[in-house]
């Protein structure tokens, strides 16, 4: 399991809401929230594979009144396989 956060600004005088959609294996913490005006709202996301191999996600946030406007980011991470030694 890998975290990597991110840090979302606003340049708005107004509160503005957001959602987060993440494809698997990576997951978005939170999920929604609002950001205050000119403030900022940190996002975790966390690298959960199943399997090994190498995985290609988009993370779409959605923001706005009514989440009218939506930026994209591409996430990259490689599975690895545990290994568990028997005593």
């Amino acid at each position: 399991m890998q975290t990597k956060c991110f840090i979302s600004n606003v340049n708005s005088e107004l509160h503005t809401p957001y959602g987060i959609d993440c494809d698997e294996p990576f997951i978005a913490e939170p999920t929604e929230g609002i950001i205050a005006p000119f403030g900022t709202a940190t996002i975790t996301c966390t690298f959960k594979p199943k399997s090994a191999c190498v995985f290609e996600a988009t993370c779409v946030v959605k923001y706005g009144a009514n989440f009218s406007h939506a930026k994209t980011t591409r996430f990259e991470g490689i599975g690895k396989t545990q290994i568990c030694e028997v005593p």
